[in-house]
């Protein structure tokens, strides 16, 4: 076995027989991935949010959210598409932090 630059060429990792996952790995071609609530780190399965507060201006909000539907509804004529964002912006979740309050528990179900 050849090492590059002091680096194996394989590794090991010695795991428990006695785990039912490692078992199914071999024997049916199974792998196991936990569920992010099983996760040691709870943040590893967050979701950050990273924006600007002074850049949450109307008209920024509404470009995100046509590109937002056409890319969920390419279908849609352009028309449709600015209809849908301006609905959904004029509903008000997007005022005072509301939106991320109400959507984010379902992002969070949606992505896990």
């Amino acid at each position: 076995m050849e090492a590059l630059n002091g680096i194996p060429s394989i590794l090991y990792k010695y795991r428990s027989w006695s785990d039912q996952y490692q078992k199914k790995l071999l024997t049916d071609n199974q792998i196991y991935f936990a569920a992010p609530e099983q996760f040691n780190d709870p943040f590893d399965a967050a979701l950050p949010y990273q924006y600007k507060e002074e850049e949450m201006t109307d008209d920024n909000i509404f470009i995100k959210l046509i590109e937002i539907e056409k890319k969920a509804a390419p279908h849609k004529s352009d028309a449709e598409i600015h209809e849908a964002a301006y609905k959904r912006q004029a509903s008000g979740i997007f005022e005072n932090g509301r939106y991320r309050q109400e959507f984010y528990p379902e992002l969070k179900r949606i992505i896990n």
